[in-house]
This record gives structure tokens, C-alpha cells and sequence, in this order.
């Protein structure tokens, strides 16, 4: 901790953390939940970004919420498939 920020390490290697370790079925809920608070906190450090992004989100069609997130899940897992090719 700094004044009043928590600097925390983002990296792919830092933990890995195994699903199937986890002691119960609400803990995964938890987790993703836990991580979404902390990319949403990426954005509390730009001034005015939080109004933007409330503004964004109330006129942006729940389903095509849902549609961008499947995309962006989608390129994800190719792009863990081509870095898993380099390693």
C-alpha cells in the first residue's frame, strides 16, 4: 500500500489457482465475482471513467452485453491456445 493506493502484481504466472481446489460450488461464484471487482477497479484510478462506462452500461442492450462477452471469451481462449503452442 501507497498513500491510497494497493499495487497488486497482474500477470498470467503470478498464482494459478485450480477450480476444482475450490471447497464448494459457491466459491467459484465468489471468485468471479471477486475478480470482476478488481477489473472494475482498474477504472476508479481515470478520472470521469466511471460515469462513462454507467452511462455506457445502461444503454448498452443486456444481450449484446452478453454477445460481447462471449466474443471476448472466445478470442481469449485462442489466445491462451497460441501462447500454450509457444511455451
Amino acid at each position: 500500500m501507497h498513500d491510497s493506493w494497493i499495487v497488486r502484481r497482474l500477470a498470467p504466472d503470478c498464482r494459478r489457482l485450480e477450480l476444482g481446489s475450490l471447497s464448494q460450488v459457491n466459491d467459484e461464484e465468489w471468485l468471479l465475482h471477486a475478480m470482476g471487482f478488481e477489473t472494475a477497479n482498474v477504472h476508479l484510478g481515470t478520472a470521469g471513467a466511471h460515469q462513462f462506462i454507467a452511462r455506457h452500461l445502461k444503454d448498452f442492450p443486456k444481450k449484446e452485453l452478453r454477445k460481447t462477452a462471449t466474443r471476448m471469451r472466445d478470442a481469449l481462449a485462442k489466445d491462451f491456445l497460441c501462447w500454450q503452442k509457444d511455451d
